[in-house]
């Protein structure tokens, strides 16, 4: 990129592991490495536990026989087949949701509740009716569907009203859930989280629950839904509840797979919240802090029950409607290093793939541990099936500029993908890209470009919506074309490339990108067509100047001051790159997640990196 943004300038979130590479982790154990261990953990798709071999739900039959379904492997994915073949004739239902911690807070249908809004028992959801693939191999999910009026019989709703271990009172907890965007409705109330061991409405408070619905009854987001809240009892909430506002960075969650995230911290606790929601698309990449400050009036100190509800309000509130693949609560309030290694953990998990990628048989590998540092440190990655992670080459804002040739590091199919082997310029980079000169002897562009080559670009969007661009590019041909992709999706249109009559003479073009998202996302630029080069795209109409870029060197040893995540100094390291760094923090350190700053001879820190580890 820029003359200054060498490697050797960085602060790195470095993991070193002591699990095998085998070794498989599940959010729970991510809970656990952060003091906030799982108190209730449910799914019927994965374990959640690295190390679980139980049972994840049990199905009935219409003769109310019933079989208990497990993973196909330690840590691994829900047997389907078992549950096809035991339902095979019949109609079956999930009679059983199975707590994973040794808790023993299993789910079962829910009983009546509130004479006016849900009086009766709940009926058990149909076993077969949310089929989806994860990683590869068919799953089940929990399709919840309401009643036709508040006091009609027919609601799914699960509760366990004779838990323990469950947090109560003012003590902190956090909860998530994965749910589907494309299912919801406006009523009250999809949810999963803390309530009251009876089927009745509390006190303000007595609930600690995920909302996730359109439901304009107290709060609201951004366009028409479905957003993530809080049912925190007698009320659904996105912010600090005053009436009339709309929490605009709660936008409408309409993935197909939602991360959706409640954290509930003591009053006047001082490290987060006390009111904390976060949410994102569970294929790819980061959480969005939809709120994190004081919460609503009257639930200043909350009254937490200790029981769980799963598609229902507190009273049984019974017409609502969602789907639920996978939800856990905690004790205590977690980081944000946390939240983000659950996110990479459920992004890893390959939700809605057919294909399975060898490697990730299991809810994440020790080899992962890149993902859940890149999240740390602000900066998107992804793995391989061969283990190899995808990292951020710099940094790049969105609006902002990207220099093309600074495309994330990962190699081919990765973070990108060439048609030949070699740089064709041999220019910056040291793969196969083909680099070419931007009009200056110091000034990079991709060149040589071929139709459906790509390259990959770990972003930092702080705008929502549309923006316009700018990009500076050469063509010796009429027929140069390009698009780009925010985690897989289309946001721009395919944009011609011009005739420059030279691809050493560059000229501006200008487009639109659609459907940003703020937070941290993987940006694709797509060659629809042959035979141009592109230097630079501008998003916004910042007025940056564009420095002049170096070769990398990476001979002189330079020194690396280590912290652990709480910012303490625990010694210093020499090293020439980042592999020779991972060896000698192996060496000289114990198994654990460390932050490396590497500062200039005028000790300046130039720029945050993040280093895989391979163990």
């Amino acid at each position: 990129m820029k003359a200054s943004n060498q490697l050797c300038f960085f602060t790195a979130v470095i993991s070193i592991t002591a699990l095998s590479a085998n070794a498989a982790t599940g959010p729970c154990d991510i809970y656990a490495s952060g003091n906030t261990p799982c108190t209730a953990a449910y799914s019927t798709v994965r374990a959640l536990f690295g190390d679980y071999n139980g049972f994840l739900y049990q199905v009935r039959k219409a003769d109310n026989t019933t079989k208990d379904i497990g993973v196909i492997s330690k840590g691994g994915i829900a047997d389907a087949a078992a549950q096809d073949a035991f339902c095979t004739g019949s109609t079956c239902t999930i009679s059983i949701i199975y707590d994973q911690t040794a808790n023993g807070n299993n789910l079962t249908k829910a009983p009546g509740g509130s004479k006016d809004y849900g009086p009766n028992d709940d009926v058990e959801a149909v076993a077969t009716d949310l089929p989806v693939y994860i990683n590869g191999h068919k799953a089940y999910g929990v399709h919840v569907v309401g009643s036709s009026s508040w006091t009609a019989k027919g609601q799914v709703g699960y509760r366990n009203t004779t838990a323990k271990g469950i947090v109560k009172g003012d003590t902190p907890e956090s909860a998530y859930m994965v749910t589907d965007g494309t299912y919801y409705n406006g009523s009250c109330c999809f949810d999963f989280g803390n309530a009251l061991l009876t089927p009745t409405a509390g006190a303000n408070g007595s609930m600690n629950a995920i909302y996730f619905g359109s439901c304009t009854w107290w709060d609201k987001g951004s366009g028409n839904g479905p957003w993530i809240m809080a049912d925190l009892e007698s009320g659904v909430y996105n912010k600090n509840g005053k009436a009339g506002e709309t929490n605009s960075a709660d936008i409408s969650f309409t993935y197909q797979f939602v991360t959706a995230m409640l954290k509930s911290n003591s009053a006047g606790a001082t490290n987060g919240g006390p009111f904390t929601l976060k949410g994102g698309n569970a294929q790819s990449g980061s959480l969005i802090t939809i709120w994190d400050g004081g919460r609503p009036t009257n639930y200043d100190r909350m009254t937490k029950g200790g029981g769980v509800v799963l598609g229902i309000g507190g009273d049984n509130s019974s017409m609502a409607r969602g789907n639920f693949y996978e939800g856990v609560m905690t004790n205590g309030y977690a980081t944000t290093a946390t939240d983000n290694a659950i996110q990479a953990n459920i992004i890893a998990a390959r939700y809605g793939a057919t294909t399975t990628s060898e490697g990730n048989e299991s809810s994440s590998s020790a080899n992962d541990e890149s993902s859940s540092s890149s999240s740390i440190s602000n900066t998107s990655s992804s793995s391989s099936s061969s283990g190899a992670a995808e990292i951020a080459y710099s940094e790049a804002s969105i609006p902002g500029i990207i220099q093309m040739e600074n495309y994330n590091i990962g190699g081919e199919g990765l973070s990108y993908h060439d048609t030949d082997s070699g740089n064709s310029g041999n220019l910056y980079r040291e793969d196969d890209v083909d680099i070419d000169t931007a009009g200056t002897k110091d000034s990079y562009a991709l060149g040589w470009i071929v139709k459906g080559e790509w390259t990959e670009y770990t972003v930092n969007i702080t705008t929502l919506g549309t923006l316009a661009f700018t990009a500076n590019v050469a063509s010796g041909s009429d027929n140069g074309a390009f698009h780009l992709e925010l985690d897989g999706t289309a946001i721009s249109s395919s944009i011609s490339v011009p005739n420059t009559s030279s691809y050493s003479v560059y000229k501006i073009i200008s487009g639109e990108v659609n459907n940003l998202i703020p937070g941290s996302h993987l940006l694709r630029f797509i060659a629809d067509s042959s035979y141009f080069n592109i230097d630079w795209i501008q998003f916004g109409t910042g007025k940056e100047s564009i420095p002049k870029a170096v070769k990398i060197s990476k001979q002189a040893p330079r020194a690396y001051q280590v912290f652990d995540t709480n910012g303490k100094f625990l010694g210093s390291l020499n090293a020439t790159e980042a592999a020779d760094l991972r060896i000698s923090l192996q060496k000289n350190f114990p198994a654990g997640v460390y932050v490396i700053k590497c500062v200039s001879k005028r000790g300046k820190l130039m720029q945050k990196f993040v280093i895989a580890t391979d163990e």
